[in-house]
């Protein structure tokens, strides 16, 4: 059987090599952390920037419709005016409420795309926020506990290999006793003597 020290000795460089293999493993996780945590952050980025450019482009119809609905409001009471078809006021009313009710059609549409990308911004940030919060957390290493428990562990296998070498000691002795040329005289001789 091995010496108690070199099993010591043994169980110490275990506890340094769990300690070294632990230390990469946690790196090894904290760069895949990282790296996940840069993915989802550019694509939250990337959502954002495409929903802007969205929102962008939606305000841009929504004046283009105005536009082109002043410009029919305008064409349209032009014409009313020159035909004579009535007074200035009525034929203003009759074209402002026309022209007020697309407008109002285009408003409404315009908020229901906008509250459509606020909805889907945030979305964006609820699956950023996910990737970014399930991420595990790993335990970092720590030298002190490895070495103690290397240690704890030497010290078990010592005190273990000891106690074996005492007990075999003990029955190599009882048996060297039993088996002795002594052994076999009678206690009657050592009386007679």
């Amino acid at each position: 059987m091995c010496d108690p020290i070199v099993m010591a000795g043994v169980q110490i460089l275990k506890g340094v090599a769990q300690y070294e293999s632990d230390k990469e493993a946690y790196s090894a996780q904290m760069d895949a952390n990282r790296r996940n945590r840069e993915a989802a952050q550019r694509g939250y980025l990337a959502d954002v920037s495409r929903l802007k450019a969205i929102a962008a482009e939606k305000g841009a119809d929504k004046v283009r419709a105005d536009i082109k609905l002043k410009k029919q409001r305008q064409s349209e009471i032009a014409t009313m005016l020159n035909s004579g078809a009535g007074g200035v006021s009525a034929i203003l009313r009759d074209i402002g409420a026309d022209v007020n009710d697309a407008f109002n059609e285009n408003t409404a549409a315009y908020m229901q795309d906008v509250t459509s990308l606020q909805r889907k911004s945030l979305e964006a940030y609820g699956a950023f926020e996910q990737t970014w919060n399930s991420q595990p957390n790993p335990a970092r290493p720590n030298f002190l506990s490895s070495m103690l428990g290397a240690t704890a562990s030497a010290t078990e296998s010592y005190i273990g290999m000891k106690g074996y070498q005492e007990s075999s000691n003990t029955s190599n002795t009882s048996r060297r006793v039993a088996g002795s040329p002594t052994s076999n005289i009678s206690s009657s001789y050592w009386e007679k003597a």
